[in-house]
């Protein structure tokens, strides 16, 4: 990695850099202008073996307004955002070009980027997607980490609140899209997931309709590395 201090005034600079940003999906009665920071920490990483270009980004959303939920809420936010850090990237570049084998120009480039996007806000509830995307010469994986909130206190709002379905519909209908989906490459190992997940385990956002969104991340069903999104009609 670079020197802190450099890393450091970088992140100052960027975030000064920001934009004021309209989800698509959120009713147009509703919108309130929200601001998108971006760090951008993209470098080029060389060594022995050649030098990996490495395009990292975070984005964050930081919702207008001085109450004491708006702060938690963005606190909240940022802190969603930030959940994995960039070390991760960077010592996987540092580590591979540190290797006795010449980098191949095919997989020089490594991503790790975070997009967060504003999805419903109706006054009373705020919804943001929190995306992540990571590719280190490999395989891509994907992760979220959504969230869901009330605007009168900062707390979290739990699914069955959001959806107004209980926790046993909720999973009776993510198992069915889920066949629907996948057929006999259903695995055992998915099904099982979902009937033990807890409500707090539920990676959801809202989106333009209103409805609830459920996200599962690479691997989470045990069928390989895409994400899926199902929505909880």
């Amino acid at each position: 990695m670079k020197k802190a201090v450099k890393v450091l005034v970088l992140v100052l600079c960027l975030a000064m850099a920001v934009s004021v940003f309209e989800y698509a999906g959120v009713y147009a009665k509703d919108r309130t202008p929200v601001t998108i920071i971006k760090d951008d920490y993209s470098e080029i990483v060389e060594g022995v073996a050649g030098k990996i270009i490495v395009e990292c980004y975070i984005e964050r959303l930081s919702l207008a307004g001085k109450t004491k939920a708006i702060k938690k809420i963005n606190k909240t936010i940022k802190k969603l955002a930030y959940k994995y850090g960039i070390d991760q990237v960077f010592e996987y570049a540092e580590d591979r070009v540190a290797d006795e084998y010449p980098v191949d120009d095919e997989y020089n480039v490594y991503h790790d980027t975070v997009d967060c996007d504003q999805t419903y806000n109706d006054g009373k509830t705020v919804s943001v997607r929190i995306f992540r995307t990571t590719n280190y010469g490999g395989v891509t994986n994907y992760l979220y980490k959504n969230g869901t909130f009330d605007l009168s206190t900062g707390k979290s709002v739990k699914i069955t609140k959001a959806s107004g379905k209980s926790l046993k519909y909720i999973k009776e209908r993510l198992i069915g899209n889920i066949r629907a989906d996948y057929g006999e490459d259903v695995t055992e190992e998915a099904v099982t997931y979902v009937k033990s997940m807890k409500e707090s385990q539920f990676n959801y956002y809202i989106n333009g309709d209103g409805l609830c969104v459920v996200c599962f991340d690479s691997y989470d069903l045990a069928m390989g590395p895409a994400w899926q999104e199902y929505i909880i009609e």
